[in-house]
């Protein structure tokens, strides 16, 4: 996946436009963080699955990380 996006066809519609939306998203955050020290949200947007369990579909459990996104992108 790394390699097509950032083949020369493609380096403008996907590279470039990502990252313009994380340079965005940097800004974004650096406003929020001049205003407040801290923020204090869940990880996940459900609760926690039983010990030893997963969830039954993949992408419930791609998407159970969905809150941390923007911090690790920032």
């Amino acid at each position: 996946m790394g390699t097509f996006v950032l083949s020369s066809e493609n380096y403008e519609g996907y590279y470039l436009k990502a990252q313009q939306a994380r340079e965005q998203l940097i800004a974004d955050m650096n406003k929020i963080y001049e205003k407040y020290d801290i923020i204090l949200t869940p990880t996940v947007p459900e609760v926690a699955w039983k010990l030893g369990k997963n969830a039954d579909d993949p992408l419930k459990e791609y998407l159970a990380d969905l809150y941390t996104v923007p911090a690790n992108m920032a």
